[in-house]
């Protein structure tokens, strides 16, 4: 469903939807007229849930064979930090999700902003030698870099930097094509823009 009809049909929280359309007599116009969508209602808690789930959770899923962070949050429609974040007790490796419980997957209120950071390249008032470390094998001509921390997924890494992750494998080829081995360099710093 288009988000348009989505909101026409009161699916999106806070968004007005059409509960009428009305002919103006004299005129070809169409009037419609709008009442406000309901509030999305704390979901019931379901049983078991792992440890560590945020207070007014509004959204669960259940953890099956398989999965991982990542699986979860994409099938969720939501980035792995949000998962974490609403789930204080999974692992910074994900390594620690229980089958068969149950996890946060929509959090209280608004959305968890992503992290911000600034990028600031060196230049000739402030010459700044390439920090170290870096991941071996990373493009000479960098001039951003991204400090991986044990949270940290490619797919954050290129959202945060507004680049693909073919680009951010063209300037870091050590990086997996599944980008699994990005846990091995956590205090490292990868290329994101040349």
């Amino acid at each position: 469903m288009q988000l348009k009809q989505l909101a026409i049909a009161g699916l999106i929280p806070g968004i007005p939807m059409v509960s009428a359309l009305v002919r103006r007599s004299g005129d070809d116009s169409i009037a419609a007229t709008t009442t406000e969508a309901p509030t999305k209602a704390t979901a019931a808690i379901p049983t078991p849930t792992m440890p560590g789930i945020i207070d007014g959770c509004e959204g669960y899923d259940k953890v099956i064979e398989g999965d991982i962070c990542d699986t979860v949050a994409k099938r969720n429609g939501i980035a792995t930090y949000q998962l974490k974040a609403w789930n204080s007790e999974i692992n910074y490796l994900c390594s620690n999700l229980w089958l068969d419980y149950y996890v946060c997957v929509d959090g209280p209120g608004d959305e968890i902003p992503l992290p911000t950071y600034t990028l600031t390249p060196p230049g000739p008032d402030r010459p700044t030698p390439a920090p170290a470390p870096i991941l071996p094998g990373t493009v000479v001509n960098c001039e951003f870099y991204f400090t991986i921390d044990a949270r940290d997924t490619c797919a954050d890494i290129c959202v945060l930097a507004g680049i693909t992750f073919e680009e951010l494998q063209a300037m870091n080829p050590i990086l997996d094509d599944q980008c699994s081995n990005l846990v091995s360099w956590v205090g490292y710093r990868v290329c994101v823009g040349v």
